[in-house]
């Protein structure tokens, strides 16, 4: 791919960016609350702390949240690396993106799952997370099919058009010799 990003794409980064930013701070603040003992401030009938005080809150007696810092800092690290125009392979940094994107949305699915069928109790803040994975997950796919996967096609179709004249030419070169 070019190094000239073009509008649509640039959209996307944005995108990947303010997701990211939004997810980071959301787990940075439960991560910073399960740490210090202070409660969560939910919103409406949410349920964050039992939620965050169950058995399901930690892995490895690591916070969850903490996971959700490493994931969300990984997607803005990456994104702010395509807003630099001297970036080159493109392609390949978005790839990484579309490859760890499935990680957090299938934690999102494991977890709000847990909320919904084992806890029976909701948190805002989980929720809110599992909603910017969701998202991210389904910007990287659609970033594979409009810029990678287009961009590979165009690259096959002038491969095979460069195959095809030269395959004329020798063809041609071997009718006159006859």
């Amino acid at each position: 791919m070019k190094n000239i990003m073009n509008s649509k794409m640039k959209k996307v980064i944005y995108v990947f960016l303010v997701l990211s930013i939004i997810g980071f701070i959301d787990s940075l603040y439960l991560f910073a609350s399960h740490f210090l003992g202070d409660a969560v401030i939910c919103t409406g009938d949410s349920e964050c702390n039992f939620v965050l005080t169950s058995e399901y809150s930690t892995f490895l007696g690591i916070p969850v949240a903490f996971f959700g810092i490493l994931y969300y800092g990984f997607i803005l690290f990456i994104s702010s690396l395509l807003l630099d125009k001297k970036t080159k392979k493109i392609n390949r940094k978005l790839k990484m993106i579309l490859s760890v994107s499935p990680i957090g949305f299938l934690g999102s699915v494991w977890f709000t799952y847990l909320q919904a069928f084992v806890i029976y109790a909701y948190c805002t803040f989980c929720l809110l997370s599992a909603g910017i994975s969701t998202l991210i997950f389904g910007l990287a796919i659609f970033s594979y099919f409009i810029f990678i996967k287009k961009e590979n096609m165009n690259t096959n179709r002038k491969e095979n058009v460069s195959t095809v004249v030269q395959n004329s030419v020798e063809i041609e070169n071997n009718s006159e010799t006859i």
